[in-house]
């Protein structure tokens, strides 16, 4: 009864405000990088998630005891896919470090002229790598950052590189209640150059910085509820002829402005049933988020961790499969 009473409340709080952080660089990995983050809404920031814990919050690879790895392939609608590798490695005394891979693409992309005759099919796709490194000060407070290196692949003639960084940090105010906050892209921007028939452009696209704070409650040792707001800052350039998302050229003018309607609530909540099942629920923002995981042994010794999410997609764009598999060595 809790639990649906939860839920309902849940529900009605998202209705309040459902904006969403859309148009922008960078929309890729603010989708997810792991089943599991996915099914809980993404709102992880407080919560250790062993294999991915870097994409939730960098001060959480303080948290690491052991080596981890994780591994996310998510088939998706219209063509799309992701795909992730993970490498976490506890650092004595209390410190961690992680590598991380992060690709995410979109194929038979039809190519047309002017006239709009179909001249070729294409694919793009973006490929990230993740260094990051946490370490806990004291049994309380943890700190961690992210330094973010990408690269994207569309044509010979058209290139793009950027680097961003992340920080955040972990209290825990006890066994049971920990919070967390993160600042994504605190420095990050996308450096584009085209060569096209004889023309040569450069231009950069600032990234949205995103301020999230949250918090872990543990019902249970099976119930666990978790919650998150992110508060994007937005890049608004005025050139020429107006405003734009986030475009650079020249020495335009750069605004960073916070929108209300651009708040994001996160809420997820994972129970554990018999012989290690875990059913997930999670809403992010307009969008309601379910999955499941449960406890592979193998090697009569090691645990694989197997998780599921299910998008159905808000805009009639189709069924999303997204699965990941997590160890700890």
């Amino acid at each position: 009864m809790i639990i649906r009473n939860l839920i309902f409340l849940f529900l009605i709080i998202v209705q309040l405000n459902a904006g969403m952080v859309g148009g922008y660089a960078g929309s890729e990995l603010r989708y997810g990088s792991n089943a599991r983050e996915f099914s809980l809404g993404g709102a992880l920031i407080a919560l250790s998630n062993p294999g991915f814990r870097q994409f939730s919050n960098p001060a959480l690879i303080s948290t690491v005891k052991k080596s981890e790895i994780g591994l996310s392939l998510f088939s998706m609608s219209l063509d799309r896919s992701i795909q992730s590798f993970v490498y976490n490695q506890h650092l004595p005394p209390k410190a961690g470090l992680g590598l991380a891979i992060f690709r995410s693409g979109t194929s038979n992309i039809e190519g047309r002229n002017t006239i709009g005759e179909i001249t070729e099919t294409f694919t793009y796709s973006n490929l990230m790598g993740i260094l990051s490194f946490g370490v806990q000060f004291t049994e309380k407070i943890c700190l961690g950052l992210n330094l973010k290196i990408s690269t994207s692949d569309i044509l010979d003639e058209i290139n793009n590189n950027s680097i961003s960084i992340d920080v955040g940090g972990l209290y825990k105010l006890s066994n049971k209640v920990h919070f967390g906050i993160r600042i994504t892209n605190i420095i990050g921007k996308y450096k584009w150059k085209y060569n096209l028939v004889d023309t040569e452009k450069n231009y950069s696209i600032f990234i949205p910085k995103l301020v999230s704070v949250g918090s872990k409650f543990a019902l249970n040792k099976k119930t666990i509820l978790i919650s998150q707001l992110d508060i994007s800052i937005l890049p608004i350039i005025k050139d020429n002829i107006g405003y734009n998302a986030g475009v650079f050229q020249n020495n335009e003018a750069i605004e960073w402005v916070i929108p209300d309607e651009d708040l994001i609530y996160r809420f997820g909540l994972e129970k554990e049933f018999l012989n290690d099942i875990k059913l997930r629920m999670g809403i992010n923002s307009d969008k309601i988020t379910v999955g499941l995981g449960t406890n592979i042994i193998i090697w009569e010794k090691y645990n694989l961790l197997w998780d599921y999410a299910l998008d159905p997609g808000i805009m009639k764009e189709g069924i999303s499969h997204n699965f990941s598999w997590r160890i700890e060595i």
